[in-house]
């Protein structure tokens, strides 16, 4: 299990008509911004194994379908403080996307979610399994994998490996922006749209060696 909360560290970066973000528009204002947050805390839960909380090794979130002695469903968790963020209002709030490294994997055509986690304010990050939200004190999600709102993005197009992309997730973000930031941080579940054919790939986790860990980017106006 990932429980490495590192407490926030990000970064504020105007935005412009050059680098890697493109101008959202109306110029080179001084005012339009981008907050970048780094994850604090990343798992994997795993079907096969309902009550573990070891997550996955050390090298990499897994998501989708595994055969492997059983066949096993596996969603992958991250989190992100959301401190950088107190004060501003919602109406600032542009876009906000998350970035991610893809490490291996097969059929990175197929279509997967990423959702923003209810009960996060009860979860223990130390201590996630696939049952329960908080295992060592039996409380379990609503339904097992974890409970989740509307998917904030769905991503169907292909995904090399080794490659890194950025995913707009604002029309899940944005209905849940004031009440996660209540909440001291941002909670993210991946889980892939077809979650029985066996299927699957990995993300860099904040253990893996010189990981590219996953990004939180909120653009503001």
């Amino acid at each position: 299990m990932k429980k490495k909360p590192t407490g926030f560290t990000g970064s504020f970066a105007s935005l412009g008509g050059s680098g890697p973000f493109p101008s959202l528009g109306g110029g080179n204002s001084p005012e339009q911004q981008i907050i970048t947050i780094d994850v604090n805390s990343d798992t994997t839960i795993f079907s096969g194994s309902p009550t573990a909380t070891n997550g996955n090794a050390s090298t990499g979130i897994n998501i989708g379908t595994s055969s492997g002695p059983t066949v096993a469903t596996r969603r992958g968790l991250v989190r992100f403080p959301s401190a950088a963020l107190d004060g501003i209002p919602i109406n600032r709030v542009q876009k906000a996307t998350i970035k991610t490294k893809f490490v291996v994997g097969s059929n990175f055509a197929e279509a997967f979610s990423i959702f923003p986690i209810e009960r996060s304010a009860l979860i223990d990050w130390g201590d996630i399994s696939w049952n329960n939200y908080d295992q060592s004190g039996g409380l379990g999600w609503t339904t097992p994998g974890g409970d989740y709102t509307e998917p904030a993005g769905t991503i169907t197009h292909a995904i090399p490996p080794n490659s890194t992309r950025e995913f707009d997730i604002t029309a899940g973000f944005l209905p849940q922006f004031e009440d996660m930031l209540g909440l001291d941080y941002f909670a993210f579940i991946f889980k892939m749209v077809d979650e029985v054919a066996i299927k699957g790939f990995q993300m860099d986790s904040l253990e893996a060696a010189e990981a590219f860990n996953q990004k939180l980017l909120v653009y503001l106006k």
